[in-house]
């Protein structure tokens, strides 16, 4: 099974939504304007293998962080 952190500025956070049926929450963008407020790192995490996995970015107070397939 594949597992990585990820931070918004790696190309591998737009490639594995790609793959998933997702919101605008888990784009790595608004994740940055989310977390510009309190000056927060932007990050997430992926677990996955085969055309199957979970994405999980941290939603803050709105609960919208996770994808699985």
């Amino acid at each position: 099974m594949e597992h990585r952190h990820l931070t918004a500025d790696e190309p591998e956070w737009l490639a594995i939504l790609g793959r998933l049926t997702h919101d605008f929450y888990h784009r790595p963008e608004y994740c940055r304007l989310d977390g510009e407020p309190h000056q927060a790192e932007t990050g997430a995490f992926w677990a996955g293998e085969g055309d199957r996995g979970l994405f999980h970015r941290p939603g803050g107070n709105r609960g919208h962080g996770l994808v699985s397939r």
